[in-house]
């Protein structure tokens, strides 16, 4: 079992990410791909998560999923460290609920992009899937919707 104490070798990297889901450093405005694990718990390790170093998958670096603290688990310098506890921090319920299997990764992953779970989300856009789903509009044009939606929402909440 790899407990990502020291540098891991490309297999043992590709064991330990498999199944994990990933949020892109757009997503959560950090510097790096952060990976969250649905089957922690059940390795016996302290909650964490993986962050893409190299943005290739072949140098990932583990965080502690800490609610005040959070730490790199290995002796490593990360810059942009800040941004990255801070997230942490501030989804600290979300990500430990996914740790311990109570949200699914689709739920987890909703929920911290969009503030709400999977299935909520395809109720709030069901008359733009029914479309796709019709062959009304193409994927790239669901895309779109969904990403001037995205933006209209950033706007919305940085001015209240």
């Amino acid at each position: 079992m790899v407990t990502f104490t020291e540098k891991m070798t490309p297999e043992e990297i590709e064991d330990a990410m498999f199944g994990m889901a990933c949020l892109r450093d757009y997503q959560t405005e950090t510097d790096y791909d952060i990976w969250i694990d649905y089957f922690g718990s059940t390795k016996k390790i302290s909650p964490r998560l993986l962050i893409d170093f190299d943005g290739h998958c072949s140098d990932v670096i583990p965080i502690s999923i800490d609610e005040f603290n959070p730490k790199v688990l290995v002796d490593r310098e990360v810059p942009g460290f800040e941004k990255i506890a801070d997230w942490i921090k501030k989804n600290y319920s979300l990500l430990i609920r996914h740790w311990n299997q109570e949200l699914d990764d689709a739920d987890a992953l909703h929920l911290l992009l969009y503030g709400v779970t999977f299935h909520e989300w395809q109720r709030q856009h069901y008359s733009l899937l029914t479309r796709y789903w019709n062959g009304d509009i193409d994927a790239d044009e669901m895309i779109k919707i969904l990403k001037k939606e995205e933006e209209e929402l950033k706007n919305d909440s940085k001015t209240e």
